[in-house]
């Protein structure tokens, strides 16, 4: 019998949709919660680690195993001028890297923060991934490969006083706690290749959906010291093709956190991104993807000086004898 989890998964992103075009109307920023900088550029270097790790049970052994992309530490620059940015960032060789497993990978991660809309963009390909097992000994597959094309969108439900910006662009100050709850739906175009045991329809590739909801926090201490965290809950799967097997729903999972220091001209914040993706694939072997991003950034603000006016020529007022 067919499973119905692709029509469920499918009707409920649907359905989510026009929850979020319902509510995507003239929401304003509580001033009294949240400042505005209002830079006119800004510049960020900063330290990343990425990672990416595809866990799941071995139809042969029965075990759950986890196979790593070996990705080093990372230093990069952004930059965003009017509110359009942009960033790059090349891997520091020899540093949180293997030796004895040569990864290649391009993953862009790009997270949007607005006040009606919170977006996160993947664009990722890896190649070579190993395992580590309890002994210590290290296996290296160099052709196994994993591609994915996805996009998260989510709305924050009573957001007016809450900013995304703040906590995790530093492009604004949080000044009160604040909490808000977000709803939303996720699409992957993902496969795995040469992965054992999980079904040829992996190489073609297929589309996986997401529906989530959590609570997120902004949490502002003392003197410009701030914390801000997000948890989300949701279900996966395959919506497209047959799996070989039953496709069956699996838990999905989101956080954010961020920690640091903000004023009107700098901020110093960590901020960290982890996701959990799961989905049944061929021969009912379940594939759980882990992905996400830990940064240190510095930001520094530069704001547009007021343009120099020429002053008026002075006048004098000759009062009438009346007026004296």
């Amino acid at each position: 019998m067919r499973s119905r989890t692709p029509r469920c998964v499918a009707l409920g992103c649907v359905m989510l949709l026009i929850l979020l075009a319902g509510t995507l109307r003239g929401q304003s920023v509580d001033t009294l919660y949240v400042r505005q900088y209002g830079e006119w550029l800004s510049v960020r270097p900063f330290f990343e680690k990425q990672y990416n790790t595809l866990q799941y049970q071995s139809p042969a052994t029965g075990k759950v195993q986890a196979l790593r992309a070996n990705t080093p530490l990372a230093i990069g620059f952004g930059f965003s001028w009017r509110g359009i940015g942009a960033s790059f960032s090349f891997g520091i060789p020899h540093i949180g890297d293997r030796r004895d497993a040569p990864t290649r990978s391009f993953d862009f991660q790009y997270h949007y923060y607005g006040r009606l809309l919170i977006g996160d963009l993947f664009v990722q390909w890896y190649r070579g991934y190993y395992s580590e097992s309890d002994k210590g000994e290290v296996s290296f597959d160099a052709k196994l490969t994993f591609r994915r094309l996805g996009v998260r969108l989510a709305h924050p439900l009573l957001g007016r006083q809450f900013s995304y910006e703040a906590l995790y662009n530093q492009s604004a100050e949080q000044r009160r706690f604040a909490i808000c709850f977000p709803i939303g739906v996720g699409f992957y175009l993902q496969d795995a290749q040469r992965l054992e045991g999980l079904g040829h329809h992996l190489r073609g590739g297929h589309f996986v959906a997401e529906v989530y909801a959590g609570c997120s926090a902004a949490i502002p201490l003392s003197r410009g010291y701030y914390m801000g965290t997000e948890v989300t809950l949701g279900m996966s799967g395959i919506i497209n093709g047959h799996t070989g097997g039953e496709s069956a729903p699996h838990l999905s999972a989101m956080g954010r956190l961020a920690v640091g220091y903000t004023q009107r001209y700098w901020s110093l914040a960590v901020v960290a991104y982890a996701h959990s993706l799961g989905e049944t694939t061929g021969n009912n072997t379940g594939l759980r993807i882990l992905s996400g991003s830990a940064e240190l950034a510095f930001s520094w603000r530069f704001f547009r000086r007021p343009k120099w006016r020429t002053p008026a020529p002075a006048t004098s007022l000759e009062l009438s004898p009346a007026d004296r």
